[in-house]
């Protein structure tokens, strides 16, 4: 929810993943953080699957209407795995419309 509150025209792709980690942050602490480093937390989508850009803590590529991306946020899981849920979203000239079909607040154990 951060993430797509903090995507608008404007702003950089850097602000979107702190906004994403300053709440995984919160929930998880310190220990998450070394993860989320290592990974992207989203891409842009076009003719390919993945694209520029990354949602990485470096980049700082400005958002524009038009550009589609996904929102990839994930966690580990106790087990050593880890859950990754994707929303993609469409920026518009004053924000953003999710495009994918929403999650539900609470999700059934998968464990």
């Amino acid at each position: 929810e951060d993430a797509i509150d903090a995507m608008r025209p404007g702003k950089s792709i850097n602000e979107v993943w702190n906004a994403m980690t300053s709440t995984l942050y919160k929930g998880w602490g310190e220990d998450v953080m070394g993860l989320l480093r290592q990974g992207r937390l989203g891409h842009g989508l076009g003719l390919e699957l993945t694209e520029w850009p990354s949602i990485v803590e470096t980049e700082n590529t400005i958002l524009q209407p038009g550009m589609v991306l996904t929102i990839e946020p994930f966690l580990p899981l106790s087990s050593g795995n880890i859950i990754c849920h994707e929303e993609n979203v469409l920026v518009t000239t004053d924000g953003v419309e999710v495009l994918s079909d929403r999650a539900t607040r609470k999700m059934d154990s998968i464990i």
